[in-house]
């Protein structure tokens, strides 16, 4: 009986590895080198991203209900990678490490069972090894199955995502982090999808690879059975306790501070962490984050520029230092480091909002100008870029086209006074008196106290002072 557990555990936690690591080597001969420093060419479980998410969650899956939850935990950089064949090829790997797994465990089956055999009973001296390799393949054949379902953050959306259109991905990887929410909702409210998923699963497993589903039956029974549930929550306490080393434990106990805002109290576990492991990315990334929040920007852009020299393709950290230098007036800076975190990451509308006021500030109208362009052509109702479109319009005097960016603006965020006060700014000084008191009107509604007083010295409404509706409005 407890042969099942230990068949089924260890033999899904290599699938697991298996899994990860074919993302990674697909990865690194692709173009995506990275993966060879950040330690993912390996089959230690603990060099992954997130070793809970793709070790101690599916094997809560495992026990709940004996369903094959996908891993997925590997850092990949797109950006790096030849040409979308890649990408995809990227992500058809992990699936296809759990098909390979599912034909060798087939192979003891065709060899030492008859074509025409359907029963266990001449397997009685090794029933539990055959139903348990037999559960083991049918949590490899449904993990594939679920992984290649067209949903965010899953396989078979990363096999198309390359291929959308830059809009549609902004808007469908909005959702990538309820993948695993998404799953568990349509497993448990939505039966008939549960009901298909298993008719697949079950239909490869009958009619292609022609193993007996009553072994099947019989390796998922038995783990289920107490014996094999105690084996599978001992290896959830190992991997814990493989996660629990000293570094992670102050990472965690900084975390927990961050959340109480307290600051200086995380920077001291955090260098605790990083005394441990001097070249420990997260340590690092955390400690900037506290210096920044706390207003020592300069000291936290050491912290991220660590990060760098730790992961230079951490996109997050020069993106964050980039941030940094902009609201240290260092613009050329700012521009530099937020050139190389969209190269990293293309899609980053931070990003190109920092870079495109970074050049607005250093003068670099037309350049400022594109990447807003750029910005909107990937997210056309991105707030902050059509504010800032608008702002960039408004300063280099195209009134007509800052009229278009404000109302487009105004027309996604009704309630947005700013805006509203902006756009009346620009029928002002194109002299649409009607258009330019309706705008003032409705952002003097939205906030009365700081609108009015800011409106009555304005120099953008100096043409309208002896209208009859402009005074009204004061009055």
């Amino acid at each position: 009986m407890w042969l099942v557990g230990i068949i089924v555990c260890f033999g899904w936690i290599f699938s697991l590895c298996l899994h990860e690591f074919s993302h990674a080597i697909v990865a690194y001969w692709g173009g995506d080198t990275a993966v060879k420093k950040k330690g993912y060419l390996t089959f230690n479980p603990l060099k992954y991203t997130d070793p809970g998410y793709s070790l101690v969650l599916p094997v809560l899956f495992l026990l709940m209900g004996g369903i094959g939850l996908p891993g997925g935990a590997v850092y990949i950089n797109n950006h790096k990678l030849r040409n979308r064949w890649w990408q995809s090829a990227v992500s058809a790997a992990g699936p296809s490490a759990n098909i390979l797994i599912a034909l060798l465990l087939a192979i003891p089956f065709w060899i030492f069972l008859d074509a025409n055999t359907t029963s266990i009973y001449r397997l009685t001296e090794d029933s539990f090894l055959f139903s348990g390799l037999a559960f083991l393949l049918y949590l490899q054949v449904f993990a594939a199955v679920l992984n290649l379902l067209p949903i965010p953050g899953l396989d078979g959306y990363g096999i198309i995502e390359p291929w959308l259109s830059k809009p549609m991905q902004t808007q469908l990887n909005a959702f990538r982090k309820y993948s695993t929410l998404a799953i568990v909702i349509l497993f448990w409210f939505v039966p008939w999808f549960s009901s298909f998923t298993f008719r697949v699963v079950r239909t490869i497993i009958d009619n292609f690879l022609n193993i007996p589903g009553d072994l099947v039956s019989v390796g998922s029974a038995a783990f289920r059975h107490p014996i094999n549930q105690a084996i599978a929550i001992s290896i959830l306490i190992i991997i814990g306790w493989g996660l629990n080393s000293p570094e992670n434990r102050w990472i965690q106990k900084g975390k927990s501070l961050i959340e109480k805002k307290q600051y200086p109290a995380a920077i001291e576990l955090f260098d605790r962490a990083i005394k441990v492991n001097p070249d420990g990315e997260e340590s690092w990334w955390q400690k900037g984050y506290c210096l920044w929040q706390i207003d020592r920007q300069a000291e936290a852009i050491e912290c991220y520029q660590k990060v760098i020299a730790i992961n230079e393709d951490n996109e997050r950290a020069w993106l964050s230092v980039g941030i940094l230098f902009f609201s240290l007036e260092r613009y050329p800076d700012a521009i530099s480091s937020l050139k190389k975190a969209l190269e990293l990451d293309s899609n980053n509308i931070d990003g190109y909002y920092y870079l495109g006021v970074s050049q607005q500030k250093n003068k670099a109208f037309e350049l400022a100008d594109e990447t807003f362009d750029i910005a909107l052509s990937i997210s056309p109702k991105a707030e902050n870029i059509l504010n800032a479109k608008g702002a960039l319009l408004y300063e280099l005097k195209d009134y007509l086209t800052a009229i278009v960016t404000y109302q487009k603006l105004v027309d996604l965020e009704p309630k947005n006074a700013t805006a509203w006060y902006d756009l009346a700014c620009c029928h002002a000084l194109e002299h649409n008196v009607d258009r330019a008191i309706s705008c003032l009107q409705k952002a003097i509604e939205l906030e009365p106290d700081a609108l009015k007083q800011h409106a009555r010295t304005d120099t953008d409404f100096t043409s309208l002072r002896e209208e009859s509706a402009f005074k009204q409005l004061f009055s």
